[in-house]
């Protein structure tokens, strides 16, 4: 079975490891791929590194850090910063985007998509906006 970026099969003893997958057909044409481990931790470190970057912050190596305890991004004054890479971010994510900034007036409005949860309240909804965006404006 396939899914979420896995192969898995748990008869096989496959469960929780990645392999690459050539696909063909419907899938190959959207572009949907899977990679090794090795190769997915590279990307998200390369990830990581090329945000610090650009945003003027230095990439914090896993070594020694337990999940939460530090960020992937040391920042002169932002703080907390994690860094999620997936090989495909969700449609609907961009279609909102897209959306926002279609709604622009002027050029240099912020587009800002909010994301809210059923039942939560209006405080911890989250608030996305394109990172040059951000940068531009703050950093």
């Amino acid at each position: 079975m396939v899914g979420n970026g896995r192969a898995t099969h748990p008869d096989l003893g496959l469960a929780g490891r990645v392999y690459h997958v050539q696909f063909e057909g419907r899938r190959a044409r959207e572009g949907i791929t899977m990679t090794t481990k090795e190769s997915h931790r590279a990307a998200w470190k390369a990830c990581e590194t090329r945000v610090a970057k650009y945003i003027g912050g230095e990439r914090v190596p896993i070594t020694g850090r337990q999940r939460g305890d530090v960020p992937d991004i040391k920042h002169p004054w932002l703080s907390g910063i994690e860094v999620k890479y997936r090989m495909k971010l969700p449609d609907w994510i961009k279609d909102a985007m897209c959306q926002a900034r279609a709604s622009q007036k002027r050029p240099n409005d912020l587009p800002v998509v909010i994301l809210c949860e059923k039942g939560e309240e209006t405080g911890k909804a989250w608030i996305l906006t394109p990172l040059s965006e951000f940068r531009d404006r703050w950093l």
